[in-house]
């Protein structure tokens, strides 16, 4: 995951007009901002945090500071990712392409797993291989939704596989990942779903 570190006041943009046009376009939504400004105002520091600024430091700053500043801001915007997919090779892809998104992936074998993982972490996406989980994969859903109901699920299907993706959205799925797949397709589609759009 990038950082972006913006001055507030810039010649030809403020802060904010940057802040609006990550927020709009969901390939960039998800990149944390540090704004720094040469004056604190209250106000100010309000409406960019309010836009969606992670932290804003008062010029001049040390590069330590900026440094310890940003890897906090980077380390509280890692997300949880399970993934459960029988296959070795595409959980290497996926754990790669998770990291390489600046969030945490972990593997569970079985819907029982992934219901132990979830009752006791916080868990931001499931990837779930339906036909690998041995148990009904909608009944799964359903109950990692009640058990945290603001994760995100997302089904690992094979392109052959006629799957109704209506249906899946309508019941409770967040999205469809079809295999085979470039990792650059997967990485949008993790955070296109991560950020509920």
């Amino acid at each position: 995951m990038d950082v972006i570190l913006s001055e507030v006041d810039l010649y030809d943009a403020s802060g904010i007009d940057i802040l609006g046009f990550l927020q709009a376009n969901l390939r960039f939504s998800e990149i944390p901002v540090i704004l720094l400004t040469v004056r604190i105002d209250p106000n100010q520091v309000r409406s960019v945090i309010r836009a969606g600024a992670k932290d804003v430091l008062l010029l001049p700053v040390t590069d330590q500071m900026l440094l310890d500043r940003t890897r906090d801001v980077m380390t509280a915007m890692r997300r949880m990712v399970l993934i459960t997919d029988p296959g070795l090779i595409f959980q290497q892809i996926l754990t790669r392409v998770i990291n390489r998104c600046g969030h945490l992936a972990e593997v569970a074998q079985t819907g029982a797993e992934v219901l132990k993982v979830s009752r006791t972490r916080k868990v931001d996406l499931v990837l779930l291989e339906p036909l690998s989980l041995g148990s009904d994969p909608l009944e799964l859903v359903a109950s990692l939704k009640d058990i945290q109901p603001h994760i995100r699920v997302a089904f690992i299907v094979d392109k052959d596989n006629s799957i109704d993706r209506d249906f899946l959205l309508a019941s409770g799925v967040d999205g469809v990942i079809t295999r085979p797949f470039l990792s650059c397709d997967v990485e949008f589609q993790i955070r296109e779903i991560l950020s509920g759009s």
